[in-house]
């Protein structure tokens, strides 16, 4: 995700997308936002904050849902092979997500009349990068550090509030929250 965020292709995949999107009710950025929620809807949900009209927020909120997400993956690949062949449990999470893609559009189509979108798509396209790998490094070492003094705040709570007659405040877990912007 790191690569293709600093390479600049989420802003001309926003842009080429548009004139599709137009046609259900959205812009280029609600599809940006539909492709994050194949990996997670929770960041894809909270990503539709950059979006100026409501309207428009309101539809891509809708829609979202409706992508297969990482978590819901792992579900739908146990039930496949517990009950298929792996030819026939391939092929089936292939048509969900054909189905996930065409809910998505059906959804957006049918509801586009409510939540109308008259604003012009206005992105600023910036130049291609090669992202260096120091970078990428670095953003993921950030990531690693974070979601590490994540858990260990969540660690150092449980113990210390499952000891008898230890009460412990929730504005200690806020504080090793603070570094992810993560709500806990």
């Amino acid at each position: 995700m790191t690569i293709v965020e600093d390479s600049g292709y989420f802003s001309r995949a926003a842009f080429l997308m548009d004139k599709l999107m137009e046609k259900m009710g959205l812009d280029g950025r609600g599809f940006v936002m539909m492709l994050m929620g194949y990996g997670c809807n929770v960041p894809a949900l909270m990503g539709t904050k950059i979006m100026r009209n409501q309207n428009l927020r309101f539809l891509t909120m809708l829609t979202i849902p409706f992508s297969l997400c990482s978590a819901r993956l792992q579900v739908f690949l146990f039930l496949t092979l517990a009950f298929l062949t792996s030819f026939y449990g391939a092929l089936t999470l292939f048509f969900l997500y054909l189905l996930s893609f065409f809910i998505i559009f059906l959804t957006a189509i049918v509801f586009k009349n409510k939540y109308k979108n008259r604003e012009p798509l206005i992105l600023e396209l910036p130049p291609y990068r090669f992202p260096t790998i120091s970078h990428i490094f670095k953003r993921g070492n950030q990531h690693v550090s974070c979601v590490e003094n994540l858990n260990s705040g969540k660690q150092t709570i449980y113990r210390t509030s499952s000891a008898e007659g230890h009460q412990v405040e929730a504005s200690a877990l806020a504080h090793h929250c603070t570094c992810c912007r993560v709500t806990c």
